[in-house]
């Protein structure tokens, strides 16, 4: 147990160090798996930080909440545990899982242009470098204006972090780094935008399809229509 928190600390505190220092970041390749591993040890701390508020805010709310007979406790304690699965789910299940497409994306779109030399664990090891500073305060977000600022803040300093790290583990310049990851990141947009637009003709197809058959059935029953 305290070898398991040492390791969660460790990944924590190299990973600010390399937020804070990505020009410093070794060279070393990591495999996909140590990569992710890495990406979810980070993750714990923030998470826990981010619980603690999360519940010292919500208890606040919820007492308030009762003083003005607003709402029950059951209902604000269903809320708060509704809203610590949904980023639990979110950071441990959708983000990894973008991250790894949009990784796919970037390594493609590097090596169309011939600005990355490296294989794809190498672009995924700089996409989780990227994450780093924005999960880094994500427990901060539940301050209203102030987190959100923060959270802005975070996500742009992550581009340059991504841009720095691809370009020292690629021996590519800067803008050259760059202008890969905002292609990447349009493309990956353009997929995800037309995948997305045939899920939900999928959707809509399934559900709006046996209602108009089945309105159209009874519109002929009801004029007598063979």
């Amino acid at each position: 147990m305290i070898i398991g928190i040492e390791m969660v600390f460790d990944a924590f505190k190299d990973g600010i160090d390399a937020v804070l220092h990505p020009d410093k970041v070794a060279r070393e390749s990591k495999t996909v798996g140590e990569a992710l591993l890495w990406y979810y040890k980070f993750s714990v701390i923030p998470l826990v930080l981010l619980l603690i508020v999360a519940l010292g805010a919500g208890f606040a709310l919820n007492s308030v909440a009762l003083r003005l007979g607003l709402t029950s406790g059951l209902l604000g304690g269903s809320l708060l545990a509704a809203a610590v699965a949904a980023v639990l789910v979110y950071v441990w299940g959708l983000l990894p899982l973008g991250l790894l497409i949009y990784a796919v994306v970037l390594d493609w779109v590097g090596n169309a242009l011939k600005t990355f030399k490296n294989n794809y664990s190498d672009t995924l090891v700089a996409v989780i470098y990227g994450t780093f500073a924005p999960l880094s305060v994500l427990w901060l977000s539940v301050l209203p204006v102030i987190g959100g600022l923060i959270q802005l803040v975070a996500l742009i300093w992550s581009l340059y972090v991504v841009v720095v790290i691809l370009a020292n583990k690629n021996r590519s310049t800067r803008t050259e780094a760059l202008v890969t990851v905002v292609a990447g990141g349009i493309l990956t947009w353009i997929i995800v935008a037309i995948l997305a637009q045939f899920v939900l003709t999928g959707i809509f197809g399934l559900t709006l399809g046996p209602l108009v058959g089945a309105g159209a059935t009874l519109a002929r029953f009801g004029s007598g229509a063979p």
